[in-house]
This record gives C-alpha cells, sequence and structure tokens, in this order.
C-alpha cells in the first residue's frame, strides 16, 4: 500500500538534478562526438567548390549513420554540402547547382495554374 503525507509546496518547485546529468558520457557518445569533432574539422577545409574530401568508412560503421551525421554537422555549421556515395564511403563538397539531386517532383514555372 502506498503512503500519502503533506509536504511543503517549496519541495514541489526546487530544481533537482537528475541522475542523468551526473553520470560521465557513454563511450559510444564519447565516439560520436570526436566524430563530430572530425567532421567539423572536414567542413572548415571546405572553401570553394574545387574542395572535396573523401570520407572512408571503417568496417564497423554504417552508411546510414555516417551520411545523416555529416548533413548535420554541415546544418549547425550553417553549410550546404553535397555527399555521394563512393566505394566503401562518401565524397564530400560545397553544393553547386550542378552537384544538387534532381530527385522528386519536376518543379513548374506557373504552379497556380491547376
Amino acid at each position: 500500500m502506498v503512503k500519502i503525507r503533506r509536504v511543503s509546496a517549496s519541495s514541489m518547485d526546487k530544481q533537482t538534478s537528475s541522475p542523468k546529468s551526473q553520470r560521465p558520457p557513454s563511450p559510444r557518445t564519447l565516439a560520436r562526438q570526436k566524430q563530430e569533432r572530425q567532421f567539423e574539422r572536414l567542413l572548415r577545409k571546405l572553401r570553394s567548390p574545387d574542395d572535396v574530401f573523401e570520407v572512408a568508412l571503417a568496417a564497423d560503421e554504417k552508411a546510414a549513420t555516417i551520411r545523416p551525421r555529416l548533413l548535420k554537422v554541415a546544418k549547425e555549421a550553417e553549410m550546404e554540402i553535397a555527399v555521394r556515395r563512393l566505394g566503401n564511403g562518401f565524397l564530400v563538397g560545397l553544393m553547386t547547382p550542378d552537384r544538387q539531386e534532381r530527385r522528386g517532383r519536376r518543379r513548374t514555372r506557373d504552379t497556380a495554374t491547376g
């Protein structure tokens, strides 16, 4: 059976620190943060469309994980990049009109008629 008792209202308003915030980061979190710092360094080197880098995947990494991380770091850096698959990795460069994806519906000039 539960016990119910009255307590002061101030105990409800207190900010208690959660045990999760006191824990050190897990090894997976540390590895992800290290990889994101690598991506940030790579993006700082992209200065012109002629700068293109290859990101090779390790045996334990998946393309479906790495590509979104690259795009996330680029978005945080307010950069628009193009990422292309190449063998066991990616090519990364600045976005240009030639590098934009052509997937989806074609844009029409006059979308008001219908």
